[in-house]
């Protein structure tokens, strides 16, 4: 039965067009910024750090950190696709109060102005957006289990594409997937609020842009880096191996006082930022960094 056509219903889907856009002008900007700067999202920056984190697993033969790291991961993205199918269980039950519901929220429906033909709409929004992202942490999932099988190949029977590249590239296959997940958890937001009218939509739309700026953007200490040595085609690139070195600049030259003594602070991915009297560099655990 189609959603009878009211003032309502277009506000209703005026709210929903504005949110969409919000958020899909909030990623095409970010996307054009990576591609200005590659360094700039903590995304690209742990990408990196995995590629560091799979060169030193493949040549050092540490499986056992290798094998917990790995576990940890798929921990994480099956407790994450876990979540998605509750709320999809919860979702459905959901449906069947629809009366009720529209009773108990009648204060916050009335302040919106909610067209009750579009209740269906919007928790079928809700399941899909579920459902992808159940999808996207399975994927993860079957990812890493993958990755753990490519890194520990013996050396004398790996294959021309048994590479720490291509191994690098499947493990970060899979944090995207995991992202992917997360992101569409962070969507969540938006359509939940839409249940209580478009404005409230609207709102937390907006809200979310913030929230993932500031999730989405690198560590602040990036911001006293240059980055032309992140950026493709900014120097000879010589693959696996590259060592990613950032040495003093002439214009950081009166920070050093104020940045000597502080302590060096780690990323949960992996990267270093490290400040002291006499540089200001930005290593990825130390190791030799391949370009992705």
């Amino acid at each position: 039965m189609s959603p009878d056509v009211t003032p309502h219903f277009f506000i209703e889907m005026f709210g929903a067009a504005i949110s969409v856009l919000i958020l899909t002008g909030y990623h095409v900007w970010l996307w054009w910024r990576v591609q200005r700067e590659p360094a700039y999202t903590v995304q690209a920056i742990h990408a990196m750090a995995r590629n560091a984190w799979v060169q030193s697993i493949m040549e050092d033969g540490r499986d056992i950190l290798a094998i917990q790291t790995l576990r940890n991961s798929t921990m994480a993205a099956t407790l994450m696709a876990s979540t998605a199918v509750l709320l999809i269980v919860g979702v459905l039950t959901l449906s069947g109060q629809g009366d009720k519901l529209q009773i108990t929220w009648s204060a916050l429906k009335s302040f919106n102005g909610t067209d009750p033909s579009l209740w269906e709409v919007k928790l079928l929004a809700l399941i899909v957006d579920l459902t992808v992202a159940f999808f996207s942490f399975a994927l993860a999932i079957r990812k890493f289990h993958h990755v753990g099988y490519l890194l520990n190949v013996p050396p004398p029977l790996r294959r021309t594409f048994h590479t720490p590249t291509y191994v690098a590239a499947y493990l970060n296959g899979a944090g995207r997937s995991f992202s992917l997940g997360m992101r569409t958890y962070y969507f969540l937001l938006p359509l939940v609020f839409w249940l209580f009218g478009p404005a409230l939509m609207v709102t937390a739309a907006l809200a979310l842009v913030a929230i993932l700026h500031h999730l989405d953007r690198g560590a602040n200490e990036l911001e006293l880096l240059p980055t032309a040595d992140l950026c493709p085609g900014s120097g000879e690139r010589e693959g696996v191996g590259r060592d990613l070195e950032h040495r003093p600049a002439e214009g950081f030259k009166a920070d050093r006082g104020r940045l000597a003594g502080r302590a060096t602070r780690r990323d949960p991915g992996g990267v270093v930022a490290a400040k002291g009297p006499g540089s200001i560099g930005l290593h990825l655990a130390d190791r030799r960094l391949p370009v992705p």
